[in-house]
């Protein structure tokens, strides 16, 4: 056993300490505890350890509800007041773009969310079979199944919604194949289920699946590899009619993510032709068009893809879709555009080289930069400010409560 003082957090939610010239990472710990440890595992540079009694506290930590928090790994903050989460979060921003991206930012506070449980839109297990018992597990912080009876980003406390899913799931037959992916999402008028199988079904094992799911949801889903349009759902917004897919990305954080777009029209005031990447099932390029502006995106998923083509059409708004990877369309599609706008809302690895050097491209004057991951954005706002753009706004947004994760919007301009 050892001592240890905490003095900061890491972008993951671990606490981070030295001594004897090794950093040593401890998870649910808070700057400034305290705390006895015992190590785990331990490299040249570093040093991995378990918490075993916090000696001293932080005045901001709280007893964490959930039951599966110290075991489950899919929350990292729930042991910090929500105030100081946020603060933790804009530290994490400061630092990415003064360490990575050489550039020294007063982070505005990021933005709250009202609800800070209870919030995701969707949430998905896995089915396996636990001690010969089908059940929807997650992946525990020592990579074993987790079958839970409870999620609190996803459900109220009390809400009996899964543990009585795990129970209807207990009765199948331990000999049939149900291996698989089930997504689980909020939709209009009750739960939808998505289920993405690991090896094909049999007409039986369909059935008898179907049959224990079906008192759950207004809507099960079953998804067929060899069908290139796969069932559409619908959802409202800002008035807009909204298709898209089960199996599909979709934001998490319907209020928080609601905020992101309404902020866009502001961010792009002045330009006129605008290029969307990554544009989804099509809502940025919507409500883009909305406000005028003359929108072409781009996205590789085909199934968004078709849901953006349908939502335009029966929204009543004229955009140009295009089914391709940002790395194979953007460089023609700016000489054929010739936008003075770009909207970039890439996965958490960020913008390729590739990419990035595209969008050097001359008519292109305003970047509008949406992120889930600092890093990678404060890398790539890094390579935009040392090639004549400048950071003209930014700002946190509050995306998935008790995480470290947060949502950022990033406006660089063209130097004049």
């Amino acid at each position: 056993m050892t001592r240890l003082l905490v003095d900061s957090v890491a972008f993951g939610g671990e606490g981070v300490g030295r001594q004897d010239r090794l950093v040593h990472f401890i998870p649910f710990t808070l700057p400034g505890e305290e705390v006895e440890i015992e190590i785990q595992q331990k490299k040249k540079q570093f040093i991995r350890a378990r918490l075993l009694k916090v000696l001293k506290e932080h005045p901001q930590r709280v007893p964490p509800p959930c039951p599966y928090f110290f075991t489950c790994g899919g929350c990292q903050l729930q042991h910090a007041s929500y105030a100081y989460q946020l603060e933790i979060k804009r530290s994490f921003l400061q630092d990415a773009f003064l360490r990575i991206g050489k550039i020294p930012l007063s982070i505005p506070p990021v933005i709250p969310s009202t609800r800070i449980f209870d919030y995701r839109q969707h949430i998905t297990l896995q089915l396996l079979l636990v001690d010969d018992r089908w059940q929807l597990c997650f992946s525990s912080l020592d990579h074993q199944p987790l079958a839970i009876q409870t999620c609190l980003l996803f459900l109220e406390l009390k809400d009996p919604f899964l543990a009585n899913l795990q129970q209807a799931l207990s009765s199948l037959s331990p000999i049939l194949s149900f291996q698989g992916r089930l997504r689980i999402l909020k939709g209009e008028q009750g739960y939808i289920g998505a289920f993405v199988p690991s090896l094909p079904f049999s007409p039986e094992e369909e059935h008898s699946l179907y049959q224990s799911l079906s008192p759950f949801f207004v809507d099960i889903f079953f998804y067929q590899s060899h069908q290139p349009l796969q069932p559409r759902l619908t959802l409202s917004y800002q008035g807009l009619h909204i298709h898209y897919s089960p199996f599909a990305f979709l934001q998490n954080h319907q209020e928080q993510s609601s905020a992101i777009y309404n902020s866009l029209p502001d961010l792009f005031q002045g330009c006129h032709t605008l290029l969307d990447l990554y544009c989804g099932v099509g809502i940025s390029s919507l409500i883009l068009a909305q406000k005028g502006h003359l929108v072409v995106g781009v996205e590789i998923n085909q199934d968004s893809l078709s849901c953006a083509r349908d939502n335009a059409g029966h929204n009543g708004y004229s955009i140009e879709f295009h089914l391709a990877s940002a790395e194979a369309s953007t460089k023609d599609l700016l000489q054929k555009v010739n936008p003075d706008g770009i909207l970039v809302n890439p996965p958490k690895e960020g913008l390729s080289p590739l990419v990035r050097e595209s969008l050097l491209a001359p008519s292109v004057q305003t970047m509008v930069y949406i992120s889930c991951h600092p890093a990678t954005l404060a890398r790539d706002c890094h390579f935009f400010t040392t090639q004549g753009w400048v950071i003209d706004y930014v700002q946190g947004y509050d995306m998935f409560p008790q995480t470290t994760h947060l949502e950022t919007v990033v406006k660089l301009v063209r130097k004049k």
